[in-house]
């Protein structure tokens, strides 16, 4: 009697637990994942694979190789110091008169350029080289991406150099009207604010036709805003030898804004690697058209020089390498992507 009792129990309970298996199993194969541990999606531990929010990826540092990373957190409030330039960029010494400074601006430390009245070129803002002489590798293609905030009534002047790189030493770079030709110099691209807010590139290369860096037929493009931080990012693959088919390739806010495939970087004859950082937010120009009307300040964060890993490219063949143009459809992922 009591065996039989014992058998009905068992029999009783299993109907009773039955059902709720036969869910869970349910969910799981309807959702993905393990219904009593629902927080945890079984998806690839990768985030260069794991879709963010409105299927974008996220950013995975893993993704990149990081050549340079500035976000000036740790420095103390106050002008900008030698000592600080080093340790953010590997090298480089300020230009006197100094403006720049370090501040807090929307409750993070930034770089802070100052432009005083009537002054230009290296009156304010930064006019400093800097360099890679820290890898060995022949850079041919890479990225730049940075936050960038202008102040509510900032006179955008005749315009101001944004950062960019150079091709060989920083003593044999083309840049201050060295044109037309730049003969055995390496080639500088850089970014240029111009009036009214727009961009346009600002190139030295061996085929320019002018004295002074060249828009590569381009034209102004995008829209600088006051008063709000916006991303840029620029790409740069050097050309073949002998061909004048080097990309040069800029995003605003994420949106492809402009995009060259013409530009001859380099000669059998001239630096053949990306060598060098242009860090310039001078305004100018060589004259008093380019000086602002008032004392102002633009503020940059997050810079990046980078390229993408090599696991990242092999697991993304879609991805554009070398002399491959970024489609303007396909959305550009970098080390800040949101």
């Amino acid at each position: 009697m009591e065996k039989k009792s014992i058998i009905s129990l068992f029999w009783s309970l299993f109907s009773i637990v039955l059902p709720g298996i036969s869910l869970i199993a349910s969910l799981n194969s309807l959702f993905g994942y393990d219904a009593i541990n629902e927080d945890f999606p079984t998806v690839s531990s990768s985030l260069s694979t794991r879709a963010g929010i409105g299927g974008e990826p996220l950013p995975n540092l893993d993704d990149f190789f990081i050549r340079r990373k500035v976000d000036f957190n740790n420095h103390s409030e106050g002008y900008y110091t030698d000592d600080q330039l080093k340790s953010d960029w590997k090298g480089g010494k300020l230009y006197l008169p100094n403006t720049t400074q370090v501040q807090t601006v929307d409750g993070k430390k930034v770089l802070a350029s100052f432009f005083p009245k009537g002054t230009w070129g290296r009156g304010g803002g930064l006019n400093q080289w800097s360099d890679f002489r820290d890898t060995p590798d022949d850079i041919t293609e890479i990225y730049w991406t940075y936050r960038i905030k202008y102040q509510n009534d900032f006179d955008w002047a005749l315009g101001a150099k944004l950062p960019g790189v150079g091709f060989g030493s920083v003593q044999t770079v083309a840049s201050g009207g060295v044109g037309p030709g730049i003969g055995d110099k390496g080639a500088s691209l850089r970014l240029m604010q111009e009036a009214g807010g727009k961009l346009r590139m600002y190139v030295y290369h061996h085929s320019m036709g002018d004295t002074y860096g060249d828009d590569m037929g381009q034209g102004r493009f995008g829209q600088l805003k006051k008063g709000v931080w916006q991303e840029l990012s620029v790409r740069v693959v050097a050309n073949e030898i002998g061909k004048a088919n080097g990309i040069m390739q800029v995003w605003l806010d994420g949106m492809l804004v402009a995009s060259a495939q013409n530009i001859e970087m380099r000669t059998a004859t001239s630096p053949q690697r990306i060598n060098s950082l242009a860090l310039h937010t001078f305004m100018g120009g060589a004259d008093e058209r380019f000086a602002p009307d008032r004392d102002q300040f633009m503020w940059m964060d997050d810079v990046y020089f980078w390229q993408y890993s090599k696991k990242y490219l092999a697991a993304n063949p879609n991805a554009p390498r070398g002399l491959q143009l970024h489609s303007a459809s396909q959305k550009l992922y970098t080390p800040i992507s949101e």
